[in-house]
């Protein structure tokens, strides 16, 4: 179950460089080269052994670019899995993103030979066709790259590829992108929502493309750049995390607990593995996790949560003069969004530390607690803020 971290979930996000898409047998095949657990008990105690973590990680990265193009086809584009599979997997052709779609091109210009031969290239119903647009840069298909049993099966799967392109999308080579549905319901708030919702995907994709369009030559970029040893100690010390509370039926649990992952990537495997290999933090993350439980008395309270899960809230939308005085008073980067700064805004990036310390520091001094106005029983309403 370790693995599927890589997946990303509520903690972590998503990466290209691993995912479900990859298949169950891939991941078992990938588990059984371990000879020992990465997670065990011992002494009913949660250990992680990070050598075998290091080696997982390893052999993940022995074929990233394959695997990413797995992902990125089947997370975007409606192939079918078996022709994705023959194109990507290791034991098949083991085409990274750029490979698969040279092949795709070559393809599609091999069939445009066939097809000229046949029609006439006056009918304007093939003006926009793409075998035709590739035809005028390159009239030669070149599977020069390939053996003969490569080529054998590439001759296997070249009709159901033909089978799987719309021939007028140029962009995309053809292929066909996943285009979401919409569905209205019977609740008009619901819908009102869902389509707040994807305008501001779609929105914020126009803005990031890095972030919300990895099918774009750049996807690369979808990964940091350079090696960051806090991004990777961060990253190794969530999954510690993680594992240590959630792996042991919660005995671990905290539920006052900030240890967070604040990057909207995760690091390259391979810088990963350099960290995994240059570095041993486990005594230093276990004792940053343990600072990272807030005692209750320092913790969010019923007031100061609102505002700090709000980043959109403004002085003028405070109704009360107390929490208004008090919140003039933080200064703390990524608290407060403003219209300059809406599609670079990172939010996650927050100090919580700082926050919970400032805001207990400033409404000691403002008296905020005796001065508010909003009761704060079960029943209470925060409508007044």
């Amino acid at each position: 179950m370790f693995i599927i971290i890589f997946f990303g979930n509520d903690h972590l996000p998503t990466t290209i460089q691993f995912g479900p898409e990859l298949g169950i047998d891939f991941i078992f095949r990938l588990l059984h080269k371990n000879k020992l657990h990465i997670v065990s008990l011992n002494n009913d105690k949660i250990e992680v052994n990070f050598d075998i973590l290091k080696n997982t990680i390893e052999n993940i990265n022995n074929n990233i670019l394959s695997i990413m193009a797995k992902i990125l086809i089947m997370r975007n584009f409606k192939l079918l899995p078996n022709i994705t599979n023959i194109l990507t997997d290791i034991d098949k052709l083991n085409l990274d993103y750029d490979g698969v779609n040279n092949l795709i091109k070559n393809i599609l210009i091999k069939d445009g030979l066939k097809l000229k031969k046949k029609i006439d290239l006056t009918n304007k119903s093939y003006q926009n066709d793409i075998r035709f647009k590739l035809l005028e840069i390159n009239d030669v298909p070149d599977f020069s790259a390939f053996n003969e049993h490569k080529m054998n099966l590439i001759k296997n799967i070249e009709e159901s590829i033909l089978d799987s392109l719309d021939f007028s999308n140029i962009e995309n080579i053809g292929l066909f992108t996943y285009v979401k549905p919409y569905l209205r319901t019977k609740d008009n708030y619901q819908d009102l929502y869902n389509i707040l919702s994807d305008t501001t995907v779609c929105e914020l994709s126009s803005k990031n493309s890095i972030l919300y369009e990895p099918t774009k030559n750049d996807y690369l970029k979808n990964l940091s750049e350079e090696y960051n040893y806090k991004m990777c100690y961060d990253y190794i010390k969530k999954i510690y995390h993680l594992i240590t509370t959630f792996f042991g039926n919660l005995l671990n649990y905290y539920s006052n607990n900030i240890t967070a992952y604040m990057y909207n990537q995760i690091p390259k495997f391979e810088y990963l593995i350099k960290y995994l290999n240059e570095n041993n933090d486990l005594d230093k993350m276990i004792k940053d996790i343990k600072e990272e439980n807030i005692n209750d008395n320092n913790y969010f309270n019923s007031i100061n949560h609102p505002i700090f899960i709000t980043p959109y809230l403004t002085l003028e939308n405070i109704k009360d003069d107390a929490i208004k005085q008090t919140t003039k008073l933080l200064n703390i980067e990524n608290l407060w969004v403003n219209d300059k700064e809406i599609y670079t805004f990172e939010h996650n990036k927050v100090n919580v530390k700082e926050f919970l310390a400032e805001w207990d520091s400033i409404s000691k001094e403002t008296d905020i607690l005796a001065s508010i106005s909003i009761p704060l029983n079960s029943d209470s309403s925060l409508n007044n803020i």
